[in-house]
């Protein structure tokens, strides 16, 4: 009986699905001043590791961001 049990509602949760998928669609071409952006409907930063520095000497602390999926600093 439990068996039996376990398989009908493994069975039927497998049919149930909590969320929609989505679909990425990046076919839209998007550009600024005429010059195409390459990785343009990449959104936000995902791995990122925050830091102050204060890179100019200027007695100011400044924002650092190393983005580690991109491998790239982002200065503020």
């Amino acid at each position: 009986m439990r068996i039996a049990i376990s398989l009908i509602l493994g069975l039927c949760a497998m049919q149930l699905q909590a969320q929609f998928r989505f679909a990425e669609d990046q076919s839209v071409p998007v550009s600024i001043d005429g010059q195409a952006l390459a990785r343009a409907w990449e959104g936000g930063i995902n791995s990122a590791q925050y830091q102050k520095a204060d890179l100019n000497n200027d007695g100011i602390e400044d924002l650092v961001i190393y983005h580690r999926m991109w491998s790239h600093l982002l200065i503020s």
